[in-house]
Formats: C-alpha cells, structure tokens, sequence
C-alpha cells in the first residue's frame, strides 16, 4: 500500500506511514538518545549496587546487576538495528565505574565486551527461538526464559570472563568461573521479568487494575518492606563470616509474602520481591549483619547464591503457573462472555424494522466497545469515493464522535477492503477536514479494521482503537471481531434489502393508488360536482341580491357563507385527492386514526351513492391514535372500503350495507374493520386473497391487498377477512396504538 503526503484537508481515517502498516515502531531519534542516556545510568547504578554486594576482598559480587540491565534493554528493542546504541551508551557507565580503581583500560573494556557477549547471546537465542516480545506469563515461556536467558547466556559468557580475571589477577579460573555464572544468573532470574513487565506492561495493567488489586499491591509492598527491616534488624552485627547467624524463624518470615506475590501477582512481581529480598539480605551480609557466620567466606557466598537460587526458581514457576491458571480461567471466562453477546447480538436485529434499526445499532456499538474494553469502536460505510462514520463509541474520558463524512486519502486502503482484507494500523491519525469533528481529528491510536461483508458485497468496516503502545492484537480479538462484523454486515444488508424492498413498495402503492382514483372518476366528480354546484347556485343569487332595491344584506351574507362553506368542502376533497396521489416518504409520525377513517368515508360517498350502497360509518371516541404513515394507512382503509362497496352492489339478497368502523381493541390496540353485505370469501381462499396477483374479480390485478398486508405489517399490526354471519365480507386489521 502506499502512502500520501498530501496536504489536502482530509481525515484519514486509515492513516500511517507504510513502516507503521508494518508494525515497526520506529522512535524518533530524540527517544532514542534519552533512552541510552537512561541505559548508562541504570548501567551505573546497577554497578554500584553489584560493588556494594561484593564481599572483600574477593573480585566477583554476590549479584550482578549490570548484565541482567543491557540485556532486559535488547529484549525491549524490537529493532536489531540499534542494540549497539544501547551497549555503546553503557560503556561510559562502565569506565567510570571502574575508573577509580585504576584498573588497566584493557582490562576494563574486555571485562564490558563479556558483559555484552551475555546481553548480546541472551537477546539474539530469544528472537532465534521465535520467542520475542519475551513472555514469562506461561510456565512454557518462563522455562524458555530460564533455559536460554538465566543458564545459557552466563554459562557461554562466564568463560571469556574468568580468563580475562585469570589473565590479569591471576586467581583460580574455575572457582571465578563459578562465582561469575552464579551471580549473572540469579541476576537475569531476578531483574530481567521485572524490568521487562515494568518497562513494558506496567502502564496498560495499572489501567486495568482495581483499585482493590492496587491496594492489595501497596499492603504487599508494605509487608515484604516491614519484614526486611524486621530480619535485618535481628541479626548481631559483625563482619562477614564472624559472629552468630540469624535465627531462622526471622528468615521463615520472608516466605509468607514471597509465596503471596507468587500467587497472587505473578513472575514478574515475584522476581522483583526477590531481587528486593536478596539485595537487602546481601547488604547486610556485607555490611556486618550476618546470617552465614557459621560457613567460610566463600562457603557461606556460595550457600547463599545456592539456596536463593533453589527458592526463587520454583517460586517463578509457581507465579508462571498461578498466572498461567488464571489467563485461562479469564480467557474461558471471556469466551463464554463473548459467545453470549455474539448471540444475544445475531438475534437483535431480527425482528426488526428497517426504521428501528439505527437506534439499535447504536446501543449495540456501545456493548460491542465495552465487551472489547478499548477506547473506541466505529462502524464505517462506504458512500462512493468518501467514508461516512455512521455509527460510534468512546469509552468513558474520549470525546464522542457523531455521524460525519470523510474523504479518503488511501485509495490503496479503499481497494483492499473492497478485496475484503483486514487491516492493522499502528497509527490512526486525520487531518482538519470540513464536516468532520475535531475528536476524530486529533485521534491517534492503534486501529485494528475489520471489513463488513455480507453476499460477497463489502460496504464498510468496523474498528477498534486503543489508546496504548501494544503493536500486537491477539488473534483471538481479532476473530472476535471478524464475528461481530460478520454478524453486523448481514444486519446492514438486511436493513439495506429491506429500505429497497420498502422503497419499491412505495412505488407500487403510489401506482395503486393512481390506478384507484382513476377507477374512482366518476364519483370523484360527483363528489366535487356537488360543492362546485352549490358555489355556483350560491353565487347566483347573491348576484340576483344585489341587482334589487333595497339590498337584503342578511340574505347576502348567508349567501356568502354557504359559498365559503362549499369551497372549504371542495377544498377537503382536492387536499384528499392531493394526500393520496403524493408519494409516500416512509417518514412515521402521530396520527388521529379517527380522522384518516373519516376522511376515506366521505372520499368514497360519493362511490357508494353511484353503487346505491349504503355506507354507515361509527367511529369511536375511544379510537386511540397511532404512529406510522398517514397516507399509507389511509390507501389501506380505502382499498378495503372500495372492494366492500364493489362486493356489496353485488350482493346476492340484495341488502347493499357497507359498514366503515374504527375502535379500540380489547388488546389495546388500534382496531379498523370494514363489513359488507356482498358475496363473501370462501374459506379456502382467505389467506389467498392477501397473495400478489390474486384476485376474485373480473377487472383486478390482484395487487390491492398484498400491498395493504405489506403496509400492515411494515407497521406491526395484522389484517385478516372473516366471513360474516348472515353473509358478507369482514376484513379487520390491527395496528400498534401509540401510547
């Protein structure tokens, strides 16, 4: 895909660099500088801390913290490329260090080139073995972790190391050899998880953490701090390997919380609880508080090294599995939470409307964002060349977005998703557009985009965003949402189908309707010959009035009024005529059901009066209203009303009655009846005469009622046709009341 420089107002709503479509995060140089300068001085802290731990007058410390530093850093670099900056920026860390115990420069840079060999062999086996970004939350990856990071690594680099202080001290190259792996051992054991999960993790779990887990963690903290002090405090003073040791129900009181981090906060806690441990325990062996009195300088060293390695190794592993436990109770957990709302959101839309649909939508893009625990989730439709946000949500904190169009400036990214492929934008950035709110335009974030398509046919995409700095989305989110938008393309399409379906229904009604007035000229005629007659008669003898002396003013003005009276009854009847022939907008609003029965009554009058039926019209003051389309509902109460007076002129016992009713149904409802006293409906064909093309008369289409079935149901309501006791037609329709 390529990318655009372009400075055109537009909001990218699918923005980056090609290196950020990649996943590369690539720092600024700026990043990179304070990053090495924070390096060299974790590196020269680390060191003071390992000569502090360094019982005199031997050469190698108890805990070496340095090496454990670089290589927690390589493994935090996701580019090769720049390993050497950081080992560059700890060599003046490292001279300085030593500067002042004027070691030959030779001798201190070999000594930094083995530190670098152990950084350099640890990070290069990790990304070798297929295991970066490193993990220590599975006991799979914590034994890596331990096989290739702990043992390996100062295994192979121990031996450079021990010749170069042979070389130069010229002491027992297999006892330093010794002292060096163990001490860089339980160094990367203990440092590395904590600093990587820090570095690393520390921000997006102190988000998700409950202010009852951040509790628990500074009353942990406390305890481990408290009891440290309580163990050192105990011991009797003395040098090292000189004195009584400490008692060992002091040391026994160090495991309860040691076993609770384990347990509770896993590895990376756990290895930071005892580096804590193991360097205050070290202070004080070194500083006169002795608890391997008993043993010879070195013996006692060793001991030490010996037993903390045989407890904190299996304490790892007991957080590793603790963790482990609980990934997969939550992961199960989460399953089961996802599977429930991938249900409850497949059966959502089903029964509804089209019109229903868009309020939907947007309660159910706020459970879908909450579900996913991001920043945001949008829904983007296509409309030609430009995107529209049509739907949105943002997590507590975040600016809302509302319905906007945007223009894209990636036709690259428009072709793939019409090629249906899923996007993993590390950055999501916009520009000022017009129409666009500033909340999208300031966004940045990581995006992951999921095409919507239903039958073959993309018309747009879903998208997460979150605020953080994870590259990687997990495969099973990323199912997680092809799911969903499965689910919600087919909604779409549906609700699309049926605006189409909907739209085309209008046509025919309009058409019907046409095709109705048409048949109904004669009596339309009648109907408005009547007013316009009496306009006329009116007129006249207000003219004749006026030609006599003296005028009779009271006679003019009755004349008058009845003139007005007729127009305003002419003028009902063209806005009827004009109500009907309109296309329908398919827009609901509150309508007086009384009213719209009434008006088709005194439309068809006239009809009845040329057929010589009799048309009784009841309308109940209880009739409650209702919402949809008026015009709609009044061609569905017309075209019964005209089949009625059609069936009634034809009536076997030659009893012409139409009755025209609207009430109150027992349910609540609206109820609309029409009764006639014609020839019935045969049992066999009362569900027959609601199919399209159907008809039992000579001069039909058959249209006239499927189409009012379509408005009926369109509205919620039902219509069915019973046969009449005594003979006849009873057509009855229900619809939702508006409450």
């Amino acid at each position: 895909m390529g990318t655009s420089t372009d400075s055109r107002p537009a909001a990218r709503w699918l923005a980056g660099t090609d290196r950020i479509r990649r996943g590369v995060s690539e720092l600024p140089a700026l990043a990179v500088v304070a990053t090495a300068i924070a390096v060299g001085f974790a590196y020269y802290a680390g060191s003071l801390v390992g000569l502090a731990l360094r019982p005199p007058p031997s050469f190698s410390s108890l805990l070496w913290l340095p090496n454990a530093i670089l290589t927690a850093t390589l493994l935090l670099t996701r580019s090769t490329r720049r390993w050497w900056i950081y080992l560059a920026a700890a060599l003046p860390a490292h001279l300085l260090m030593l500067a002042p115990t004027g070691l030959p420069l030779s001798f201190m840079v070999a000594i930094f080139l083995t530190n670098c060999i152990e950084a350099l062999l640890a990070a290069a086996a990790v990304r070798w073995l297929g295991a970066a970004p490193i993990r220590f939350d599975t006991l799979r990856h914590l034994g890596l972790f331990i096989a290739v990071v702990v043992l390996m690594a100062p295994f192979v680099s121990s031996f450079p190391a021990a010749a170069v202080v042979t070389w130069w001290r010229g002491d027992e190259y297999w006892p330093l050899w010794r002292n060096r792996f163990v001490s860089n051992a339980l160094s990367q054991l203990m440092l590395v998880p904590a600093c990587v999960v820090a570095l690393r993790d520390a921000l997006p779990m102190a988000r998700r953490a409950s202010s009852r887990r951040l509790l628990e963690g500074v009353l942990l903290t406390g305890l481990t701090l408290l009891l440290g002090v309580t163990v050192l405090g105990s011991a009797e003073g003395g040098p090292l390997g000189e004195g009584p040791g400490l008692s060992a129900r002091f040391l026994a009181l160090l495991l309860p919380p040691l076993l609770w981090t384990a347990v509770r906060f896993g590895p990376a806690s756990t290895s930071f609880s005892l580096l804590s441990m193991t360097v205050l325990l070290l202070w004080g062996e070194t500083h006169g508080r002795a608890f391997l009195a008993v043993l010879p300088r070195q013996e006692a060293a060793l001991a030490f090294q010996t037993v903390l390695g045989v407890v904190a190794v299996p304490l790892m592993c007991l957080a590793a599995l603790m963790q482990e436990h609980r990934r997969a109770e939550e992961l199960v957990r989460g399953r089961l939470e996802f599977e429930k709302l991938l249900s409850r959101l497949s059966t959502a839309f089903v029964p509804l409307g089209s019109h229903e649909m868009d309020a939907t939508f947007e309660r159910w893009v706020a459970r879908i964002g909450e579900s996913f625990e991001v920043d945001r989730f949008m829904v983007l439709l296509h409309r030609g060349q430009e995107v529209e946000i049509a739907y949105s949500w943002a997590a507590p904190g975040n600016a809302p977005l509302h319905p906007a169009r945007v223009r894209s400036d990636y036709p690259g990214e428009v072709q793939q998703i019409l090629q249906d492929q899923l996007f993993v934008i590390a950055q999501l950035e916009a520009q000022r557009a017009e129409g666009v709110e500033p909340a999208w335009i300031d966004w940045a974030g990581r995006s992951l985009t999921v095409p919507l398509s239903a039958r073959g046919r993309t018309t747009g995409v879903v998208s997460l965003v979150r605020r953080c700095d994870d590259l990687e989305w997990p495969e099973e989110l990323v199912q997680r949402l092809r799911l969903v938008a499965d689910v919600l393309a087919g909604a779409l399409d549906r609700k699309r189908a049926e605006i189409e379906a909907d739209q085309s229904r209008q046509e025919l009604a309009h058409l019907l309707r046409i095709s109705t007035l048409g048949v109904m000229t004669t009596s339309l005629a009648h109907e408005l010959n009547q007013p316009l007659t009496a306009i006329l008669a009116n007129a006249q003898a207000a003219q004749r009035m006026l030609a006599r002396t003296p005028l009779d003013l009271s006679e003019i003005r009755d004349a008058l009024a009845d003139t007005i009276e007729e127009d305003r009854r002419a003028g009902e009847i063209i806005s009827h005529l004009r109500d009907m022939l309109r296309k329908g907008t398919g827009e609901h609003a509150v309508i007086d059901v009384r009213a719209i029965v009434g008006g088709v009554a005194r439309l068809a009058s006239s009809d009845a009066l040329i057929r010589k039926v009799h048309l009784q019209v009841s309308l109940d003051p209880a009739t409650p209203a209702m919402k949809g389309d008026g015009t709609q509902i009044q061609q569905v109460v017309l075209n019964l009303l005209l089949n009625a007076l059609e069936a009634a002129a034809e009536s076997p016992n030659g009893e012409r009655v139409v009755v025209l009713r609207s009430a109150r149904a027992a349910d609540g409802q609206v109820e609309i009846s029409v009764q006639d006293t014609g020839p019935g409906v045969p049992d066999e064909l009362a569900e027959r005469v609601f199919e399209p093309f159907f008809t039992t008369r000579s001069r039909g289409i058959g249209m006239g009622l499927s189409i009012a079935r379509s408005i009926v149901t369109a509205h919620g309501g039902t219509i069915w046709v019973e046969n009449r006791t005594g003979g006849g037609a009873f057509f009855r329709l229900h619809l939702p009341s508006h409450a």
